[in-house]
């Protein structure tokens, strides 16, 4: 029953340690582009030599 007990325990720890990662990477970054800031003169194009 012990053995029974491990494994049950291991395949638990396992299903919590993926499910913390993929969390964890879903949470980063932004899904679309950012929105520029109204003042922003971004991108500019710079004078040629």
């Amino acid at each position: 029953m012990t053995d029974q007990r491990f494994k049950l325990l291991q395949h638990l720890l396992s299903l919590a340690l993926v499910v913390a990662i993929a969390l964890s990477i879903s949470a980063c970054g932004r899904k679309n582009m950012p929105d520029r800031p109204i003042d922003s003169e971004y991108p500019r194009s710079y004078p040629s030599r």
